[in-house]
C-alpha cells in the first residue's frame, strides 16, 4: 500500500502527478499567458485561480496588456527573477499536480523576494518538495532534510 502523506490515504503510484520547477525557469518570446500554459487549455476560472494563487494576479493586472504582454526574450528582461520563478509555478499548477519539486527556487532572489516566495509556497494547495542551499524563513509546519554522507536524514522537525 502506498500513502501520499501522514493522513494514511491510500494512492495508486500512477495517481499521482509531480511537477518540477527548476532554478532557472525558462522563458520563451510569447506572452505571459502562453509562458504559463505552454499550450494547455484550462477555463478562465481555473487560470485566474492559477494567478491568484501564486501571487501573480495583481501584478499581471497592472500591465497595460495584462497578462497578452509579450515577455521580451528568453532572459525575460522585462520581469523580476521573482516573477519568472512564480511563473514557473503558475506552470506546475496548470498541470493539476499532487507535487511540485523546486530546485533552488530562492536562489536568485533577493531576500524579501525569497520571503515572499516562500509565503506563496507555503499557500499552495498541493505538496512542495524543495531542494535548496538557503535556510527559509517562516518554517514552522516543514519537515526539514539533510543529506550526509548518502544519507538523507530528518534535520529539524517543528
Amino acid at each position: 500500500m502506498h500513502y501520499l502523506d501522514d493522513s494514511r490515504t491510500p494512492f495508486a503510484p500512477g495517481e499521482v502527478k509531480l511537477s518540477y520547477v527548476p532554478q532557472q525557469v525558462r522563458l520563451f518570446s510569447l506572452t505571459i499567458r502562453e509562458n504559463i500554459l505552454l499550450g494547455r487549455s484550462i477555463t478562465s476560472q481555473q487560470y485566474e485561480k492559477v494567478l491568484k494563487q501564486t501571487d501573480l494576479w495583481d501584478f499581471i493586472e497592472s500591465l497595460p496588456k495584462k497578462d497578452e504582454t509579450k515577455i521580451l526574450s528568453s532572459n525575460a528582461g522585462n520581469l523580476s527573477s521573482g516573477q519568472i520563478q512564480k511563473i514557473g509555478v503558475a506552470r506546475a499548477l496548470v498541470q493539476n499536480t499532487s507535487f511540485i519539486l523546486f530546485d533552488e527556487p530562492t536562489a536568485n532572489l533577493d531576500d524579501q523576494s525569497a520571503n515572499d516566495f516562500e509565503r506563496t509556497i507555503k499557500e499552495l494547495p498541493v505538496a512542495a518538495i524543495m531542494i535548496t542551499h538557503r535556510a527559509m524563513q517562516n518554517t514552522s509546519e516543514m519537515r526539514h532534510y539533510e543529506i550526509e554522507d548518502g544519507t538523507i536524514k530528518l534535520k529539524q522537525s517543528r
